[in-house]
């Protein structure tokens, strides 16, 4: 028997929003940072997470992953 597990990571830790949900809101159309707060409420309390998600929106466009951008400041956080 296989077992798969899929792995997310939490982008914003105070609206609980992982790299997956950003990854299929772009899916549906979000083109930047503000359709993507506007759909998930990511960056509406610190703004911590605002960078890695433009980085995801970024890297989206480009056709690379994330783990290709340089740069990342960002903190991220496993999901259990």
């Amino acid at each position: 028997m296989c077992l798969i597990t899929m792995s997310y990571m939490y982008v914003c830790l105070c609206n609980a929003v992982t790299d997956r949900q950003i990854t299929a809101a772009i899916g549906r159309g979000a083109q930047d940072v503000t359709d993507v707060v506007r759909e998930l409420g990511v960056g509406t309390n610190c703004g911590t997470c605002l960078e890695y998600a433009q980085e995801l929106i970024e890297s989206h466009k480009q056709g690379t992953t994330v783990s290709q951008v340089d740069g990342s400041s960002a903190h991220y956080y496993p999901a259990p």
